[in-house]
């Protein structure tokens, strides 16, 4: 049986529009990143001033995530970036493409890509094989994710591979943290999205430095 796929807002970066389908208006991803290490009890502060300013708090969650690479690349185009998530005991996965940000002469303050998002009912590394893309790599994170309005805030941390059983196990306590504050166009106007990530960007510094990042 094949995979069922639910276009959640175009067709992944790269894909061509076939004959006799809608052309598909670009979406971009504005996203803020930090990074901080846990040091005098910051994940704690951090952790609550972000509860303090998002919808409901913190959420767990774990998940493996593939990193893919075209088998050929298009001379001349931009490259095309294709992960696709899985959280833990879900059965659906997420397949997300973005070319390279805009220019900082553009968008100084933030990154600002052009990027979609898919879900796939079925087996995701057979559709993107089909596509025409390759396994990189392999990670699994674990950590938290807040919602503020349009904002997906994520704090995420990459497990540690057993030496011995090669199984993947909790991440060190002095692991850093990867931050990452996104809102996405689907949603939002661009500007409300750069308005949205700068303004929290504002609400935690002093906690967490939030910069854009290439």
């Amino acid at each position: 049986m094949s995979n069922i796929v639910q276009v959640v807002t175009g067709a992944p970066a790269n894909v061509p529009n076939q004959p006799g389908t809608q052309q598909v208006q670009t979406q971009y991803e504005v996203i803020l990143f930090g990074e901080f290490v846990n040091e005098k009890g910051r994940l704690d502060a951090i952790l609550n001033r972000l509860s303090l300013v998002s919808d409901g708090g913190a959420t767990r969650i774990q998940f493996a995530e593939w990193h893919f690479e075209p088998h050929q690349r298009v001379e001349g185009a931009d490259p095309v970036a294709l992960m696709a998530r899985r959280e833990k005991g879900a059965t659906s996965w997420v397949l997300h493409s973005h070319l390279k940000p805009e220019s900082t002469r553009v968008h100084p303050d933030a990154t600002v890509r052009a990027a979609t998002y898919c879900t796939i009912e079925g087996h995701a590394l057979d559709f993107v094989s089909a596509l025409g893309f390759r396994l990189r790599f392999k990670l699994h994170k674990r950590g938290y994710v807040f919602r503020r309005g349009p904002l997906t805030i994520t704090m995420l941390q990459l497990d540690q591979i057993d030496t011995k059983t090669r199984k993947n196990v909790a991440p060190h306590a002095s692991a850093p943290w990867q931050v990452e504050c996104r809102a996405y166009t689907k949603d939002v106007p661009l500007q409300q999205a750069i308005d949205a990530v700068l303004e929290l960007q504002l609400i935690v510094k002093g906690w967490l430095d939030l910069a854009r990042q290439e």
